[in-house]
């Protein structure tokens, strides 16, 4: 499954509501903030495949979140990324993966 321009996260919520039941199934694999439902405020954002609302969060929850539901669901993983093109960034400039489960 390839997702562009949507956050990991959310995409892992998505496919993870194609393995799990819509609602407190899906909302048992997510790690981060959530509620069964619709939720607009907070930062909340809903996945109606999932039947769930998620808060946003930065990057390395995000991260977190996505390793467990696809351990949880013994999937693999890649993202990739552009590093910030400023001195704070680690690479500057540089793209990046992180990849899970690639056997």
């Amino acid at each position: 499954m390839r997702h562009r321009f949507i956050s990991p996260g959310i995409a892992m919520v998505e496919l993870a509501a194609t393995k799990a039941k819509p609602g407190e199934e899906v909302a048992e694999l997510v790690i981060v903030n959530r509620v069964i439902g619709p939720k607009a405020n907070n930062g909340y954002r809903f996945v109606p495949s999932a039947g769930i609302s998620v808060q946003g969060q930065d990057a390395n929850a995000y991260w977190k979140a996505v390793s467990h539901i696809a351990n949880k669901l013994n999937v693999s993983v890649k993202v990739f990324f552009r590093w910030y093109d400023n001195e704070k960034a680690a690479k500057p400039g540089e793209t990046g993966k992180l990849s899970l489960n690639d056997g």
